[in-house]
């Protein structure tokens, strides 16, 4: 069995009771702010039975009549004092990392206005509409593993587990490598030898002239010429370059960002890895990375032995590919070769973000929170839904939600995706089983369950095994 062990920030959400306790302090301030009592409103809280609805039903219902009549003592209107109280409900209700996460998704979402995608305000808080659709995320996906069939599963030998040990190793190493100041520093960090370092490239250029980091070097152990590719460091910047149109590649399109990196790198190291094969017979070519290293590692290997050029390396050289959590890039009109999708492996862990991030899929959700949006559900039922303080309305409330969802699907922009093997290490019951699955399953769909949050902080990819070979 593999996995995967995730080095993240410690982060406990506020329990019931502080958060509760902090949303009563808010409505006082609130209530202070704009100039009013409970009284004034007949708005009867009974404090014994205070809960989080509670909490909020009487802040909206303070702040909502107010702003009809009143202005904020300071000169400021009451608009403001409640966009000011929303942003700390946020701030109570949600993690550091989760509003990092949302708040890079509607970046992204800000962004789609330039393609024309219903530019218009929201009627209700984004981060609510978020945690929505959250939610049901959450409840379909407790649905579907219920029902998750064992056929899908996979296991390794152990020369298999060691290879992707180290080869994984290799795809986050490249990080820390890149800020080495020396040759010594590179290989110490890579963990390999400064004799098998064959050619680097680190450098920082403007943004036009921008090639994506890399190192070229041997593996005797495991007989391989590795190319290793750096992805970026920020999850915001991933879904800034993801948010790209695609290009025509080979017979179909592929990600015009990662097309641009993947041929640069290319020209760049072609003498060297030809030289490298020339002078290792026997020895074959691993291309890895991750994130968008991993998206382009993909690109270059579909390049080098569908492309133009597969000329570059010796005839009968066996090139492979091994992926962690990179984006969907790639659409092929005709069915990929099965050698050319066995070659290329792809690591997914359980619910992470960024294989599902392309075009096609933010767009996507836009179109579903716009969808939700405008269902003009009451921000009291949103809310209710969301801490599972439900009624026989908020039922109805979200019973409508998931059949809109369901139906919501944007079809300007038409889907990327993995081009090759898909290992989903899928968190089942407090187990991670890997399974094969289709790549439809992360290019048709943006998840913001637990474990999309990963790549926000460190990754520490390790797999634990028996490293016989």
């Amino acid at each position: 069995m593999l996995y995967f062990i995730i080095k993240k920030q410690n982060s406990v959400q506020s329990s019931e009771f502080d958060q509760m306790k902090s949303l009563e302090d808010l409505l006082k301030e609130v209530k202070t702010r704009i100039g009013v009592t409970r009284t004034s409103w007949q708005i009867k809280l009974d404090r014994a039975s205070l809960t989080i609805v509670g909490h909020l039903e009487y802040m909206f219902a303070i702040a909502g009549q107010a702003a009809k009549t009143f202005q904020d003592e300071t000169g400021e209107s009451v608009d403001f004092v409640l966009e000011k109280s929303l942003e700390k409900i946020k701030n109570i209700m949600f993690t550091k990392e989760m509003q990092e996460a949302l708040d890079t998704i509607s970046s992204s979402i800000e962004k789609l206005k330039q393609f024309d995608l219903e530019a218009k305000q929201y009627g209700s808080p984004l981060f609510l509409l978020f945690a929505i659709l959250k939610r049901v995320q959450a409840d379909i996906m407790r649905e579907q593993a219920e029902n998750l069939a064992d056929e899908n599963e996979t296991t390794f030998l152990p020369n298999q587990i060691f290879s992707m040990k180290r080869i994984g190793n290799y795809a986050l190493n490249v990080y820390d490598a890149s800020w080495a100041l020396t040759k010594h520093g590179i290989a110490k960090t890579m963990l390999i030898e400064e004799e098998d370092i064959l050619y680097t490239w680190f450098k920082d250029e403007s943004q036009e002239a921008h090639c994506p980091k890399f190192i070229l070097f041997k593996d005797d152990e495991l007989e391989s010429i590795i190319l290793s590719i750096r992805g970026t460091f920020s999850i915001k910047d991933v879904v800034t370059d993801v948010v790209c149109v695609d290009q025509p590649f080979l017979d179909g399109h592929a990600h015009k960002g990662l097309v641009k990196g993947a041929l640069q790198i290319i020209t760049l190291v072609q003498e060297s890895l030809k030289s490298a094969v020339q002078n290792h017979p026997g020895f074959k070519v691993v291309l890895t990375g991750h994130s968008l290293g991993a998206g382009t590692a993909e690109l270059i290997y579909l390049e080098l032995t569908l492309g133009a050029s597969s000329n570059i390396l010796p005839p009968g050289t066996k090139v492979e590919c091994l992926a962690l959590a990179p984006p969907p890039v790639y659409r092929s009109s005709t069915e990929l070769p099965d050698k050319v999708q066995d070659s290329i492996k792809i690591i997914i862990f359980n619910n992470d973000l960024v294989p599902r991030l392309s075009l096609g899929n933010i767009a996507n959700l836009l179109v579903k929170l716009r969808s939700l949006d405008d269902l003009n559900i009451p921000i009291i039922s949103l809310i209710s839904i969301l801490i599972n303080k439900i009624s026989k309305e908020e039922e109805e409330h979200l019973q409508g939600i998931r059949d809109t969802l369901e139906k919501a699907q944007q079809t300007q922009f038409p889907h990327l995706q993995h081009p090759g093997r898909i290992l989903h290490f899928k968190r089942i019951k407090q187990q991670i089983r890997p399974r094969s699955e289709d790549s439809s399953i992360f290019s048709t769909t943006i998840l913001l369950l637990e474990g999309s949050e990963n790549l926000l902080t460190t990754i520490d990819f390790t797999i634990h095994g028996k490293d016989n070979h």
